[in-house]
């Protein structure tokens, strides 16, 4: 059985801040005193390799400090430097050319103590017989100078681990490594291969999908190597650090015990094996019966004077140590099964045969294995139990599945990690490939679950789990190689169509080693994918404009992976060629904004929704605002604002029939005011993922993986059972639910009305948390899934994230009498702010002459308006029935951003038959505000809220479409527009 307490043991595992991490190895060896005389001065540190070998073996190793060496040629030198200067190591050649090295040692022990001396020696065999093993007095440790700057560093090591050991064991449960040894020679060449494939393997898996910083912070969890030159000394450290023992590296027999116990090495041996029966053992003796004492030990043998000595070392590291895969053995010795990582591991181990894993438990391998990766409170946790401490084997392996999953979903929180393809779990929720910006979206969506991994420890808002889906991001840096590599001329797409510029990216190939990646991405990652543009402006902070730039919808579920890569590819080579097409184009012209600056990153996300046949789609999408610009009845602005729609959110942000509603008051929904109004309001289809298009031509736009169905296929899928409704033609009444006949409708009664789903909750909290973060009022895209037939755990999406920039200054909206009479239009919701006077044209379509099965055509008549008007560079007041920029024509004129782009006011008015609810919320909106164009929405006719068609149909113009009237002014209009009370005013001159 599973601790209660595992996962509060475990739940802080990998904050480095919290475990101490960034206190680890805290005494570094960062200056070294060198002192020689001139000719071995000169063989050692002036050695025109030994810079470069530091260097290039502290990058191999991922060092973090390479040190700075000071030579002196004399000890009265040296003594004289270090009175000057502070050294963290004193490096002294045996054969001083002014002193004994003892002595040098001696002095500067008494005025450094500190400072610890190592001597170097250029035979280390000729020590050996000279002093019998013994360290001359002051002398802390004696080297074999070898070429190469791997002994220096393997100096650097021991010292370092040496100074840190006490400590770090208090902060983190660490490793020790003991290595017996006295042979000069030998540890010389010992320790250099140790401490290589040591920190080779620490930074490779330490921890798994972590960024490069964290995994420099992680290495400082490598096993610690303490070196015994006697027995006593070995014994010594056993008894210490016996419960924190990772492996032992031992001769059989020492110089200075050999006359006097001539057994103490294989004394030693067999009592760490009785104490300590897990302990992995490295006997490496020169001694013909070396290998049968090893036997008797069940320890690894390695002849001393073998020449595949590193081999042997790395052998010992890898499968003994733990650093190399998890291999479940039969009692035999034959291979049961093998984990590579954490989450190979959680899924293996309940195939494995019960005996195994007792057996492995009982030698601490678990734990071995655990704090090799750097998982080491995972490590501690498991160290200590036995499988006696559990009725059943069964029990012992859910414990450590448990801990596993436990360990690895806290290692996900908050962490922003960078893809490792071998090693790539499909778990982890948030990778990066690329060292570029990660693209306005990539930042916003980084920071959210940055923030969601600081606020929801239990990963819940309101009893429901919240999450973002999982997600990778290919930084900026990718694109930028992509253009290089395929030779793409950016400024000449200026005067190339959409369709040109798509087939030449189209025709482009992104580069082996992304491609590598990706490929393996797809093989282990099976739901649909979303590949979403990152623009480095998109979603900014000062220019937060969206969805300018494509999103592709993948189903990812063919069979070959080669094809879902080359899907995948292709999507990512579309949404890099979306930066170029006219749409931005236009609307970067518009702002005053070059596109040359603009690059782009790509998000490949998890497609938030669940599988319905042959269809996948969330119950419903929305967006939230944390300001509500028009608040009605007792809302105040604060209070935030969202609107919801069945589907996938394309219904939402571009523009279609949604449900619009304030989370604190729910319940406030004006639109639903009768039968007649819900029927004319309400949604009448709704946007799915096809799984059906696995083969699909992406080049004939982002939707062709979509399909947009009616409510009829929802219900029989079972999403309408909690936000739909039903319009009763017998009693005139709508009732919740989809058991009873009559009209369908979606109504989100339950949800809003009846608390069936904590929507509101949820959605009050994140916009708290999120303004708090942000500083400032944002928007968040989000999705739900229900699931309110198979009995699944509900799921809320955090989609992405972007900042409202609207300004809300003063500005003077008192007339005299005289403008009173010719004030032409007057809203009291508005969004912008200031006074605009340049405005000489108008473009109208007035309600009553508008045919709303004409949208489209009207739509084609003002883009092409709007593109004289823009190579004039004359801006202009575009007015019209319905939501500008819909995607459903019969709620409103169906134009795309950059067809009114030129505009510097847009009204929305009511149209004769239909109710209409402001713009915001959708991408349109969104670029409107963003790029400082002034919106004006009139959703009813009063004293205080008009448009005066009388005097715009009086004034003289001309008809550019049988719904739109075109007049162009002698003087300017004067437009007024106040961003704190929300109120506007235009008058004629």
């Amino acid at each position: 059985m599973v601790p209660k307490d595992l996962r509060e043991q475990l739940r802080y595992a990998y904050d480095p801040y919290f475990r101490g991490f960034h206190q680890l190895m805290a005494k570094r060896v960062r200056n070294i005193l060198m002192v020689s005389s001139h000719y071995e001065s000169f063989i050692i540190a002036r050695d025109a390799s030994l810079a470069h070998d530091i260097y290039g073996t502290s990058q191999l190793l991922h060092l973090q400090n390479v040190p700075q060496i000071t030579t002196a040629s004399s000890g009265k030198d040296a003594m004289r430097i270090l009175e000057e200067e502070r050294f963290d190591l004193v490096l002294a050649s045996a054969h001083l050319p002014d002193i004994e090295t003892s002595e040098f040692a001696r002095q500067v022990r008494a005025q450094h103590p500190d400072t610890p001396v190592v001597m170097l020696v250029f035979d280390g065999r000729w020590f050996d017989r000279t002093y019998g093993g013994a360290e001359p007095e002051g002398v802390d440790q004696i080297f074999a100078w070898r070429g190469t700057a791997g002994v220096l560093l393997s100096i650097i090591k021991l010292v370092e681990d040496s100074k840190n050991v006490e400590r770090d064991l208090s902060l983190a449960s660490i490793g020790i490594l003991i290595v017996v040894e006295d042979s000069v020679e030998h540890y010389s060449s010992l320790l250099p291969h140790l401490y290589t494939t040591l920190m080779e393997r620490t930074f490779s898996l330490v921890p798994e999908g972590i960024t490069e910083n964290d995994r420099q912070l992680r290495t400082r969890v490598r096993p610690k190597v303490l070196l015994a030159r006697t027995f006593r000394q070995a014994e010594a450290l056993f008894d210490r650090y016996e419960s924190s023992l990772v492996g032992i590296i031992s001769d059989l027999r020492t110089l200075a015990e050999e006359r006097t116990d001539p057994e103490a090495g294989v004394r030693f041996l067999r009592r760490v094996v009785e104490r300590s029966p897990g302990t992995p053992l490295l006997v490496q003796s020169a001694e013909p019966s070396g290998a049968q004492i090893a036997a008797s030990l069940n320890a690894r043998f390695l002849n001393k004077r073998s020449a595949a000595m590193a081999a042997g070392i790395r052998q010992f590291v890898l499968v003994d140590v733990g650093f190399g895969d998890f291999v479940f053995r039969a009692a035999d010795g034959r291979e049961i099964a093998r984990a590579s990582n954490m989450w190979e591991m959680e899924r293996v181990l309940p195939h494995v045969p019960d005996e195994a894993v007792v057996r492995h438990a009982l030698r601490n391998d678990f734990s071995h294995w655990f704090r090799a990766r750097g998982e080491t409170t995972l490590a501690a946790v498991v160290r200590p139990v036995e499988p006696s401490d559990f009725a059943t084997t069964a029990e012992l392996k859910h414990f450590l599945q448990s801990a596993v999953s436990i360990a690895r979903k806290e290692k996900y929180r908050g962490a922003i990690a960078d893809f490792r393809g071998p090693e790539f779990d499909p778990d982890y929720p948030f990778l990066v490939i690329g060292r570029g910006s990660l693209g306005g979206k990539g930042r916003g969506l980084a920071f959210m679950f940055h923030v969601l991994g600081e606020h929801l420890r239990e990963e819940r808002v309101a009893g429901v789990l919240t999450r973002v889906p999982h997600t990778l991001i290919l930084a900026a840096d990718e694109f930028d190689r992509f253009i290089q590599e395929n030779g793409l001329d950016l400024d000449e797409f200026a005067t190339l169509d959409d369709a040109t510029i798509m087939g030449r990216f189209a025709r482009a190939s992104l580069g082996s080693d992304l491609r590598q990646d990706l490929a393996r991405y797809v093989e282990r990652v099976r739901f649909p994918l979303a590949i979403r543009s990152s623009g480095l402006l998109e979603d900014s902070l000062y220019q937060p404009f969206a969805g300018l730039y494509a999103t592709y919808m993948l189903p990812n579920n063919h069979p070959d992976p080669s094809v879902r890569l080359e899907q995948l590819c292709h999507a990512i080579q579309l949404v890099y060629a979306s930066a170029y097409l006219e749409r931005p184009r236009r609307y970067f012209e518009s702002i005053g904004l070059n596109l040359a600056d603009e690059k782009m990153a790509v998000v490949i996300q998890e497609v938030a929704g669940q599988p319905h046949g042959d269809l996948y789609y969330p119950t419903f999408s929305g967006v939230a605002q944390s300001y509500n610009y028009y608040p009605i009845s007792h809302m105040k602005p604060e209070d935030g604002v969202a609107l919801v729609a069945l589907g996938l959110g394309k219904q939402v942000m571009e523009g279609g029939e949604a449900v619009r509603f304030c989370p604190r008051y729910p319940q406030i929904l004006p639109q639903f005011g009768s039968p007649e109004a819900v029927m004319r309001v309400s949604q009448r289809q709704f946007f799915a993922l096809d799984l059906g298009r696995n083969q699909v031509d992406l080049t004939s736009g982002p939707d062709a993986t979509l399909a947009r169905l009616p409510l009829s296929r929802a219900e029989a899928d079972g999403a309408l059972d909690m936000i739909g409704g039903v319009v009763s033609a017998a009693d005139d009444r709508v009732y919740d639910g989809v058991s009873r006949p009559g009209t369908r409708v979606v109504t989100f009664a339950r949800v809003l009305k009846s608390g069936a789903f904590p929507l509101c909750a949820i959605l009050e909290h994140l916009l708290e948390v999120g303004r708090e973060s942000m500083g400032a009022a944002f928007e968040m895209e989000f999705a739900v899934n229900l699931e309110p037939r198979t009995g699944g755990e509900p799921e809320f999406f955090f989609l992405q994230m972007r900042p409202l920039v609207a300004r809300r200054e003063r500005c003077d909206l008192a007339l005299d009498a005289g403008e009173e009479k010719r004030v032409l239009c007057r809203s009291r919701r508005v969004m912008g702010n200031g006074r605009i006077e340049d405005v000489q044209d108008i473009l109208y379509a007035h309600p009553e002459r508008f045919d709303r099965a004409e949208s489209r055509r009207v739509a084609e008549a003002v883009a092409a308006f709007n593109q004289r008007m823009m190579a004039a560079q004359r801006r202009y007041l575009l007015i019209g029935p319905g939501r500008w920029g819909s995607l459903d024509p019969w709620i409103g004129i169906p134009v795309a951003w950059h067809q009114i782009s030129g505009a510097a006011v847009i009204v929305e008015v009511a149209a004769r038959d239909l109710p209409m609810e402001p713009s915001q919320g959708t991408h349109f909106f969104h670029n409107m505000t963003s790029a400082g164009i002034g919106y004006f929405s009139l959703p009813d006719t009063t004293e205080s809220d008009f448009v005066r068609w009388e005097a715009l149909d009086a004034l003289p113009g001309e008809a550019i479409d049988p719904s739109l009237r075109h007049i162009r002014l002698p003087q300017p209009l004067t437009i007024r527009m106040d961003g704190q009370t929300q109120q506007g005013v235009i008058t004629l001159r």
